[in-house]
């Protein structure tokens, strides 16, 4: 089973319920893919934040669709 991205908001929706929820195999994929970039100023205790839509549509360029299911 595969998560497929089909527009920046299937992505946001995703990774708000799944990022630090589900499962630490699943974040490690996560972390991986590049799906949440680390924070380098870190004032909220939140070390990553997701991509911009930007930075998605970058990714999206690149071929980047899916995620694996753990």
């Amino acid at each position: 089973m595969k998560e497929v991205f089909q527009s920046y908001s299937h992505y946001s929706i995703w990774i708000g319920d799944n990022w630090e929820r589900v499962s630490k195999e699943l974040n490690d994929i996560i972390l991986s893919e590049g799906l949440v970039i680390e924070k380098k100023v870190n004032c909220t205790g939140q070390t990553h934040r997701k991509l911009n839509k930007k930075e998605f549509d970058e990714k999206q360029s690149n071929g980047f669709i899916f995620v694996p299911k753990p």
